[in-house]
């Protein structure tokens, strides 16, 4: 779910869109549930799969919710897709030296430490200048 969210915000930033709360709100409702089917896509099959519906997913819901052509909602979502999962890496990676040099073993704390470093180094990735005012080529003329 949080790499779900996390695709959502960057596809906002990388669009430079201005979305309502209520739209907002319908698409964060949407994410939960992309996310529900893709766990149990995962479950009674195997991460490939779940990895194509989730996408296919994502695509629908971003294309539902924009004006945008097929095309580039296309396109932002892989990119927003591929920057997420870069990132949640990057955070995993990082996890893992204080999980080493503590030798903490509890898969809880590690899931917070997890989801906050993830949520910094988004922050922190989408103030870059580029990003932040979005790609020209995907903004919504």
């Amino acid at each position: 779910m949080l790499i779900n969210l996390g695709t959502y915000y960057i596809y906002l930033k990388l669009k430079n869109a201005q979305k309502t709360v209520l739209l907002k709100i319908k698409t964060i409702l949407l994410l939960f549930a992309a996310t529900f089917i893709g766990a149990w896509i995962k479950k009674n099959s195997n991460s490939m799969n779940c990895m194509i519906i989730t996408i296919l997913l994502l695509t629908t819901i971003f294309k539902n919710t924009s004006e945008d052509s097929l095309g580039n909602t296309i396109v932002a979502t892989m990119i927003s897709v591929a920057i997420s999962n870069i990132i949640f890496f990057i955070s995993l990676f990082l996890n893992s030296i204080p999980n080493i040099l503590l030798k903490i073993n509890n898969d809880y704390i590690a899931f917070i430490f997890i989801s906050i470093i993830y949520i910094l180094l988004v922050g922190i990735s989408m103030n870059i200048k580029r990003i932040r005012y979005g790609f020209s080529f995907l903004s919504v003329n």
